[in-house]
């Protein structure tokens, strides 16, 4: 099944605008830090894992970072996605972002 853009409503929008200061961010360090630096420049609140100590570092210590910190974690790492590696805690969703499969 190829993957749709969903649209966003404006009552979306302002939900997200009105959430903005709650939600705090970790780039995954596979990926780019240009992904910190634009959430930042939106006026989220995201570090990228390099800029807090986590380069180089496991998988296991990157999630237990975000966990402590209360960070949503996003990354394109499939490795995140073995439930038998990393179950998922309460609440936990995982997903990709913006995208969903065409039923």
């Amino acid at each position: 099944m190829p993957w749709v853009r969903v649209p966003i409503s404006k009552e979306d929008v302002q939900s997200v605008n009105q959430d903005r200061r709650k939600a705090r961010f970790l780039v995954n360090e596979r990926d780019d830090s240009a992904v910190a630096e634009y959430l930042r420049y939106k006026g989220w609140n995201a570090l990228h894992a390099r800029e807090v100590g986590l380069g180089g570092h496991s998988d296991e210590d990157i999630l237990a970072f975000a966990h402590r910190e209360n960070r949503i974690l996003l990354t394109h790492d499939p490795d995140f996605l073995d439930k038998r590696a990393f179950p998922p805690h309460a609440g936990e969703k995982k997903r990709p972002l913006g995208y969903r499969q065409r039923r």
